[in-house]
Order: structure tokens, then C-alpha cells, then sequence
């Protein structure tokens, strides 16, 4: 198959890890994927280079520039399906997907993708989406309670999938050495945009309350970037910690990342199936997430991991202190959590429903330009 992915967005997200993930895989069983991205975006300046990328500047909502332009990348590499994930997106990818007679398939990362609010949205599904893909159930439950008209659509689940990944101690050691932090410190950790729905305002203070009853030695590590950094290194000055609190920036390989971490949190207000929580358990990380999206679909509170309320700092705190103080429970936590992967949600097991659910929707669309057969 040869696929389009459509990616307009500026930041490096969740869909964003999700589209390099699948493409590589994809690529690697002997597929082409493509994907045109946003010129001067986070993502097309930091994406692997072995990606077929091609930068765009895409211009407006309905563009007849760019739909005509991926009219003519459809045509010149014979794509078989459009990916697309926003609104922008399906507005010039679905177009020149359905004028091209191909189907246009919209990966849903949240359930406020669509709101009812705007009969725009509702018209570009129904006019330019073929059918639509779920990263969990949550996500689609979600968007169907806040959108009944989604029931007369196909929508899909295939659960974001992450393979552990054997770091070497040297290169765990090395990163963490140029984190700032030695082996004997607890190193406790989150990969996320520095946006303020990812809540690390609440991770902070959650862990500053946490550090005096912390027994041994310790240190938040804040694995991302985005426009909140200033203000939040400010916050964490303003709190007296910053000499526990270390700002590493942007990551191309969280589940490094996340194998240096001896903690690893996810406090976002709203997510999907974030695949930060998804890549700290596969790395047998021991991890406190909030119970919100689709979490509950792979955390089972006590068993592989620790869940909390939304914005409930205080829940966070205790957590933290419970398992820096008992290494056997971070053991026992990281280990559940990496089987839990492995056996349900692996990469393999993401990629083989990626492939079968594309080809399904090649093969019905060959299938509906192809003569009808007459008895």
C-alpha cells in the first residue's frame, strides 16, 4: 500500500509519536507512507530522517492550493489511503481524498476532536470522512455522548502500542549523568508538552509537598518543551525547589526517557490513550497516572500502576511519597506494568491491526470502482 499521512499541527504530540511509530513499521513490512507536514512545524524539524516528509505550508481552512498540491501527490505516488487527524487537515486532505475517489481515514486522538457547537465539523465528517480510528474505547464513548450523531459513522479501536526497549545501563547511566543526577537519586519523571492542560503545574507542587518525607535523596525531571517552560521554571522558584527540579527539554527517544525514570507521572486534565503512560509502563516504569480518557484501559490501580482523581495534588503527593519510600512496590508496579504491555499492548499487535484496517479500506474501495459483476 502507499498512504498519505496529513499532519498540519506545529507541536510534536501524541498523534505525532503515533504517525512516526506506524510509519517506520509500515515502511519496514514493505508499504510506503508519506506524510505532508507543516513547513516550519516542531514535528517536521525533529522528525527521524529516514520518514518520507514533506514539508507544506498549508494556508487556509479549504486551501484549493494545497488540496490541488495533495491531488497531485495522491496521483504521482498512487496512494491507496489519506491519513488525517484535525479539522485543517480534513478539510484539504479529505477533499482532495474524496475528489481523488480515495478514502480518507480520520485518526480521532480525543472526543473533543468533535463538538456539536460547530456545524462545520459535523459537515466535513460527513462529507470527507470515510471512516474513523480510536487510539481506546473512552475516546469513542466519550465523543459519542457529546456528539450522538457519530452512531450513524464506522469508528474503530486499535490501542497505541509500545514494544520495551532494552537500554543498556551505560546509556541509562549517561543520561541521567547529563540530567544531573546520580544513581543514588530517585529520579522522578514526566515526558509531556509543557502546555497547560498536561498539568505540570500540579506534578510540581505535588512533589515539592512530597520532598521533605522523601527518605533518600531525589529529583522531578521535566522531559519536554512548549510555551509554559518560562513560567513554570519561575513557579518552581517561587516554591524554593528549583534545585530539585531539572527542565531537560525535548526528547526524540522517551522510552529511554522513561527507563532513567524510577517514577514516572501523567496529571494531564484530558488525554485519550496517552502514549506517555503507554511508554513509561513498557519500560517497566513504575507509574502514577490521572484516571481520565482512557487510562483506566491499560492502568489497573494498585496492580500495574496507582491512579489519582483529576487535579487531585494531594493524592499525587501521597503517591509520591509511598513509592519513593518502598522500593519493593516500584519493583513489583514496573513489572506488572511492562507484562501488562506485552501482552496487550504491544507494538506488533498495534501495527498488524494498523495494516489489516487499511488494507480493508483499500480493498473495499477497489472493490466499489470495480464493475459490478451480472448474473
Amino acid at each position: 500500500m502507499n498512504i498519505l499521512y496529513i499532519s498540519c499541527k506545529k507541536s510534536w504530540g501524541g498523534v505525532a509519536s503515533w504517525m512516526v511509530k506506524t510509519a517506520e513499521a509500515l515502511e519496514q513490512r514493505g508499504h510506503k507512507v508519506f506524510i505532508l507536514s507543516a513547513r516550519h512545524s516542531f514535528f517536521t524539524q525533529n522528525a527521524p530522517k529516514s520518514l518520507r516528509l514533506i514539508p507544506w505550508n498549508f494556508g487556509v481552512d479549504y486551501s484549493l492550493v494545497t488540496i490541488f498540491y495533495i491531488i497531485y501527490l495522491i496521483k504521482k505516488h498512487r496512494v491507496n489511503i489519506v491519513v488525517t487527524n484535525i479539522e485543517k487537515e480534513i478539510a484539504c486532505g479529505g477533499i482532495a481524498a474524496k475528489i481523488c475517489d480515495v478514502p480518507n481515514i480520520r485518526r480521532v486522538g480525543r472526543h473533543d476532536d468533535f463538538n456539536d457547537a460547530k456545524p462545520k465539523i459535523r459537515f466535513r465528517h460527513e462529507r470527507f470522512v470515510t471512516t474513523s480510528v480510536a487510539p481506546c474505547g473512552a475516546v469513542w464513548r466519550e465523543a459519542l455522548s457529546h456528539s450522538p450523531w457519530l452512531s450513524d459513522y464506522p469508528f474503530t479501536t486499535i490501542y497505541n502500542g509500545r514494544d520495551p526497549v532494552r537500554s543498556d545501563s551505560k546509556s541509562v547511566a549517561a543520561l541521567r549523568e547529563s540530567w544531573g543526577i546520580d544513581k543514588t537519586t530517585i529520579a522522578i519523571g514526566t515526558t509531556s508538552r509543557l502546555n497547560g492542560e498536561k498539568r505540570i503545574d500540579l506534578i510540581i507542587g505535588a512533589y515539592v509537598a512530597a520532598l521533605p518525607k522523601i527518605r533518600a535523596p531525589s529529583a522531578l525531571v521535566i522531559c519536554g518543551s512548549g510555551k509554559m517552560e518560562t513560567s513554570l521554571k519561575a513557579f518552581c522558584a517561587s516554591l524554593g525547589a528549583a534545585n530539585h527540579i531539572y527542565f531537560v527539554g525535548f526528547t526524540t527517544n522517551p522510552q529511554l526517557a522513561a527507563s532513567a525514570y524510577d517514577i514516572a507521572l501523567s496529571a494531564a486534565d484530558n488525554e485519550g490513550f496517552p502514549n506517555s503512560v503507554v511508554e513509561y509502563m513498557a519500560q517497566g516504569c513504575a507509574t502514577i497516572a490521572v484516571d481520565t480518557g482512557g487510562v483506566k484501559e491499560i492502568v489497573i490501580d494498585r496492580e500495574n500502576g496507582l491512579l489519582i482523581d483529576k487535579g487531585d495534588e494531594k493524592a499525587l503527593t501521597d503517591k509520591i511519597i509511598m513509592l519513593a519510600n518502598d522500593a519493593a512496590l516500584r519493583k513489583k508496579l514496573g513489572k506488572a506494568a511492562q507484562k501488562r504491555v506485552m501482552e496487550s499492548f504491544s507494538e506488533a499487535t498495534m501495527i498488524d491491526r494498523f495494516e489489516a484496517f487499511y488494507q480493508e479500506a483499500a480493498t473495499a474501495s477497489r472493490s466499489k470502482k470495480s464493475p459490478q459483476k451480472r448474473d
